[in-house]
Order: C-alpha cells, then sequence, then structure tokens
C-alpha cells in the first residue's frame, strides 16, 4: 500500500525508495526520503537565469571513470528540445552553487527527459568540523558531465557520471520508459 498526499508543490508517499508522482508538471525538484520511507517532493522556485555556460567560472569537477550509457535500457535518443530543456533548469537551478541537502537529490523534468543531481555524499566519514548537512551541486560541472556522457554514449542518449570531488552524479534519461523513475538508483519505475 502507498500513501500519497499531494499539495501546492509538495507530495508525500510512504515507499522503500522515491516515486516521481503521476502528472507531475514540467520544473525542477528536489526529493528526500526519510527513514522511515516517506518521501516528500517539492517543487523549487525558479532561480535568476545565469546567462551562457561560457560566463560560469571554469571549476570543472573530475569524474570517476566514463559514464554509465543507458541507450539499451532507454529505446535510444532522448527528445533534443526536452533534454535541453531539462538540462537547462537543472543547471540554472544549481548555478554557482546550489546546496542539496544530505538524502536529498534535484531533478527537473521537461516532457519525457528528466535531468538529476544525485547527492552521495557520506558524512559518516567526513572530517571534524566538516559540514556534513548538504553536498552542492554547480552548473559548471553539470555542462561538462554533459559533455562526456555524449562523448561517451552519444549525442542525446541517456547516461550519467559521478563527480567524484563532491560525491554528486549528474545525468538524464528518458523519464517516460521503464527505466526512467530509477534515476540516482533509489526511484522506483
Amino acid at each position: 500500500m502507498k500513501f500519497v498526499l499531494a499539495t501546492a508543490g509538495l507530495s508525500l508517499s510512504l515507499t522503500s525508495a522515491f516515486h516521481i508522482p503521476e502528472g507531475i508538471q514540467d520544473g525542477v525538484y528536489s526529493v528526500h526520503v526519510y527513514p522511515n520511507g516517506t518521501e516528500e517532493h517539492n517543487r523549487l522556485p525558479n532561480p535568476s537565469p545565469l546567462g551562457s555556460a561560457l560566463q560560469l567560472r571554469k571549476r570543472q569537477g573530475e569524474f570517476y571513470g566514463g559514464p554509465q550509457c543507458y541507450g539499451g535500457d532507454e529505446g535510444g535518443e532522448l527528445n533534443h528540445g526536452d533534454t535541453d530543456a531539462a538540462n537547462a533548469a537543472l543547471q540554472n537551478q544549481c548555478g554557482y552553487g546550489a546546496n542539496i541537502n544530505y538524502g536529498d537529490d534535484f531533478y527537473s523534468i521537461y516532457g519525457c527527459t528528466v535531468a538529476y543531481a544525485c547527492n552521495f555524499y557520506d558524512n559518516s566519514n567526513a572530517p571534524a568540523g566538516a559540514n556534513d548537512d548538504y553536498t552542492t551541486c554547480f552548473a559548471d560541472c553539470s555542462v561538462h558531465a554533459n559533455q562526456i556522457i555524449t562523448s561517451g554514449c552519444g549525442e542525446y542518449q541517456p547516461g550519467s557520471i559521478q563527480d567524484n570531488l563532491y560525491e554528486v552524479a549528474y545525468g538524464y534519461e528518458n523519464f517516460c520508459s521503464s527505466r526512467g523513475s530509477n534515476f540516482c538508483g533509489r526511484g522506483t519505475g
């Protein structure tokens, strides 16, 4: 049995992994899964536009290995307009540094594309005095991640890559496919 409560910009449900609510509108969201399995999806407010990616500070993260490509699982090329819009909205949200609270992930949905910044930060190994409440996503890291995904998976092919400096994974997939609700490894189809 699944409990779902939906209000303006908020959806709560009781599950072991998150499930994107049906009928969700295009936009950028954060999702938090509490220890008891209750999940909370919140639509994030639209930040001020950043301008082009070329104007961003040139601080690109180091990435772990190559990208994971999901072309065989996804059914091929993603819609170009949806993919560009989902990635642009996520990058605008991350900006010059947006905190993703411990246990949360950010995702951006446009049409059938979901772009995401998954928080894999493990605060159990943090040094004394280190911030253990959040990690940070950056627009320029997302842009760089997308370049690596495109290079390794193909243009408009779904994939993701782990940023090993900030413990954030960036990627994009077909939300309307059977696999598309399992981004960040915590969603359910």
